[in-house]
């Protein structure tokens, strides 16, 4: 008996007759699945999922900007339910002592001159605003079509090109 040959296989076929198969097919018995169970388990495997995301989520050590997040949240939510002032408060300076810092003093006269002029820059620019639509730098017809041109890298990386 000889393992490897280059002969084809050779193998008997056997046909059936269409009347036989068919005088012999059964058919299969029907399974009754029940639907609503399949449907209650996938509800409640989602809603476990997202139960269990929900508690992961509140871990400090697994998500903690999600945790900060969180917190800032809940704190800004209760300054808006404790009636706190959403402004900010006025910025106190007194003169100063002879033991404070003198460098502390002109330090917080610089801040309070600097928050009187962006207080009073913003009204300036809100007003304006008000006043005067947006103007578009150039016609919608224009060579950009109404878009501002993109700077070029090197203007971006060494400031304008030189000519």
């Amino acid at each position: 008996m000889e393992l490897c040959t280059s002969l084809p296989a050779a193998a008997e076929l056997q046909t059936v007759a269409p009347s036989t198969a068919t005088e012999v097919a059964k058919p299969l018995k029907s399974q009754p699945v029940d639907k609503n169970k399949i449907w209650l388990l996938f509800g409640a495997g989602a809603a476990g999922v997202f139960g269990t995301a929900v508690l992961l989520e509140n871990n400090e050590r697994l998500f903690p900007a999600i945790a900060k997040a969180n917190k800032a949240m809940r704190m800004a939510q209760q300054m808006r339910e404790s009636g706190v002032n959403k402004e900010e408060p006025p910025i106190e300076t007194t003169a100063a002592e002879p033991s404070e810092d003198p460098s502390q003093s002109a330090f917080a006269a610089g801040l309070k001159e600097a928050s009187q002029k962006a207080k009073a820059q913003s009204t300036s620019s809100q007003t304006a605003e008000a006043a005067s639509p947006p103007q578009p730098d150039e016609p919608a017809n224009g060579p950009n079509n109404g878009h501002a041109e993109a700077p070029h890298a090197a203007q971006v990386l060494h400031g304008p090109l030189k000519k």
